[in-house]
């Protein structure tokens, strides 16, 4: 735990049900359009945890109207993302945050039509992950980077060796990334590389 006690680690296996799974059916009325563009507006100002509430409120709002809206999704799962990793301490807190980046993330994967036929077949997200493109590369980035953080800020060293596998899950999307366009976005896959093996030296 961190030297405030802000942190406290949680027990357990990481796991969660795919995103493309774990969506729930249209339950709003509303002008998606309409509801995205005020959305959008407000993350350009979620500069404060509160802020970023509220634009995922609005984003969320949509995903109720049309589940599979693939900017609505792709936008949450930017805003679960930052909302974990800058706006919240406890580690389990943070897991459930993490968690829903991820499930948003492997939304917006899905709606790529190989990855999807994969997916129908079993396939997990860093298996599939060979079929995804460039136009896939903000979701398979913060996929990466949720399931990294998540298995670094929420769980003990114990914890860790028990959820051992993910680290090498989460480098096959990286290296799907690499193989991709290694030189996306001003060198975040360089960047990542570094962390990883800084993370994991072995």
């Amino acid at each position: 735990s961190s030297s405030n006690n802000a942190t406290v680690f949680i027990p357990g296996c990481l796991s969660w049900e795919p995103g493309w799974k774990a969506i729930q059916s249209a339950s709003g009325n509303g002008d998606v359009k309409a509801i995205l563009a005020n959305a959008g507006q407000l993350v350009n100002n979620a500069d404060s945890k509160e802020n970023v509430q509220k634009a995922i409120n609005a984003y969320e709002e949509a995903a109720k109207i049309e589940p599979n809206n693939v900017t609505a999704n792709r936008e949450l799962g930017l805003l679960y993302f930052l909302m974990a990793y800058a706006y919240t301490e406890k580690a389990d807190e943070k897991k459930p945050l993490y968690l829903k980046a991820l499930q948003c993330d492997e939304r917006v994967m899905y709606d790529n039509p190989e990855f999807k036929a994969l997916a129908d077949k079993g396939e997990p997200v860093w298996e599939a992950c060979r079929v995804l493109t460039k136009n896939d590369m903000y979701a398979m980035y913060r996929w990466y980077l949720s399931l990294g953080n998540c298995w670094t800020d929420c769980y003990s060293p114990i914890g860790k060796l028990i959820n051992s596998m993910w680290p090498g899950r989460d480098r096959k999307v990286l290296e799907r990334m690499t193989e991709v366009d290694p030189n996306w976005y001003n060198g975040s896959i360089y960047f990542c590389w570094a962390a990883y093996y800084t993370i994991l030296p072995g």
